[in-house]
């Protein structure tokens, strides 16, 4: 980064908690997941893009409550769902059928 670039930066105005958040509801909102293999079991690993949160949730587990179940079952590529961390109206997408994921180096799993 040259000096030039690195003045600006210093005189860019800082923006709000507050108007981060109207940002970022003009923009699509995605929980991205992929699922693996753990340790004889499964790990799953889920981020979302709207509130920036992640979860890893690993199957079998000895307790397993009814929701989380139901979420797991319910992850579908480009399907609508809701984020289990915000509850933000979602498009799940799974990782592993994202193509080369160009755009996505926030949510590198």
């Amino acid at each position: 980064m040259t000096d030039e670039e690195k003045r600006i930066l210093d005189e860019w105005p800082v923006i709000t908690r507050e108007e981060l958040s109207r940002i970022n509801e003009r923009f699509p909102r995605y929980l991205f997941w992929r699922k693996e293999k753990w340790d004889g079991g499964i790990l799953w690993r889920i981020a979302c893009s709207h509130c920036g949160k992640r979860l890893e949730v690993t199957q079998p587990r000895r307790i397993e409550t009814p929701e989380e179940r139901e979420f797991l079952e319910s992850l579908a590529h480009k399907k609508p769902g809701r984020s289990p961390m915000c509850g933000a109206d979602v498009t799940m997408i799974s990782l592993s059928r994202a193509g080369k994921r160009k755009n996505l180096i926030l949510f590198p799993f």
